[in-house]
């Protein structure tokens, strides 16, 4: 049976692939040594802070964000659970 935080921390997932994959387009096959068909395109702002509230991240948990980019959910992530 899931709990409430595991199911906004499924959830949240969700969201940040969904988010992802509607500006990632659909990826194509590279030539090697060839330009990166997929554009690096950040997260706004605002997506990441909704995506941290949605998942219910809190000053004890772990957040992980595989193809991090710039890091920007990381960086979010910890200045969300300072006690600042």
């Amino acid at each position: 049976m899931l709990t409430m935080k595991t199911a906004r921390t499924v959830l949240g997932i969700a969201l940040a692939t969904a988010v992802s994959l509607s500006h990632a387009g659909l990826a194509e096959t590279a030539a090697p040594h060839a330009r990166p068909s997929i554009p690096y395109v950040a997260t706004r702002n605002d997506t990441v802070r909704d995506m941290l509230w949605i998942a219910n991240v809190g000053k004890d948990d772990v957040v992980y964000d595989l193809g991090s980019g710039d890091g920007r959910i990381a960086i979010a992530a910890e200045d969300s659970t300072s006690p600042c």
